[in-house]
């Protein structure tokens, strides 16, 4: 069996090491052929960097579709991108099996976006999806749902956990993109810390 897997980041993007990166060697073990196909490379911040990344996202995206045409896959997985309609035609017509894998539902409020998932849901052999909401937000699809937390390795970290009985942490991590969801309830996360001076808010972001 030979495996396909179109990731939505780089390597270093963290959905692309949680839903795909971390389970590549258990394909391994089973003897299983797999490519990976990153969409975009990992480049810092830069006019010079902005060129390169976009001439070689249009790159990424041309080699992609002649992968689809030409190479032999049993499976193409697809995590949270969206491709075109052509292209599902000739997975369809190749008689490859696509699987579609989502993992976060701030991207449906996005109608663009939110059509396109539909599409991929519709087309795909299976949704594999990370929470019961996205789960349901699959309406008739569901019956082609498979349910897959973002889960994380413990055996790659160490330590033992002790709750605190005199401090809490309110977490947030994510990207600069979702920082303005952060700061539509950041008057209440003030108001906490005004009010209650053993809770502090810790925050990691990503730009």
């Amino acid at each position: 069996m030979k495996v396909l897997f179109v990731t939505d980041g780089s390597k270093f993007h963290p959905s692309t090491r949680i839903r795909v990166l971390q389970y590549l060697p258990l394909l391994t073990l089973d003897n299983i052929e797999f490519h990976i196909h990153f969409r975009i490379l990992d480049l810092a911040p830069g006019f010079l960097n902005y060129f390169v990344f976009f001439i070689t996202k249009r790159f990424f995206r041309l080699s992609l579709f002649f992968k689809i045409i030409f190479y032999k896959y049993d499976i193409v997985f697809i995590q949270r991108a969206i491709i075109s309609r052509s292209e599902l035609k000739i997975i369809k017509y190749r008689k490859k099996k696509l699987f579609y894998d989502v993992d976060d539902g701030i991207f449906l409020y996005s109608l663009s976006y939110r059509n396109g998932f539909f599409k991929m849901v519709s087309a795909a052999n299976k949704a594999i999806v990370s929470t019961p909401f996205l789960k349901n937000y699959l309406g008739e699809n569901q019956k082609k749902a498979e349910l897959v937390y973002s889960s994380v390795d413990e055996s790659r970290f160490f330590g033992v956990f002790t709750k605190s009985k005199t401090k809490i942490v309110i977490g947030w991590s994510g990207s600069a993109s979702t920082l303005k969801y952060v700061s539509s309830i950041l008057d209440d996360i003030l108001d906490i810390l005004n009010n209650y001076s053993y809770v502090e808010f810790h925050y990691i972001c990503a730009i």
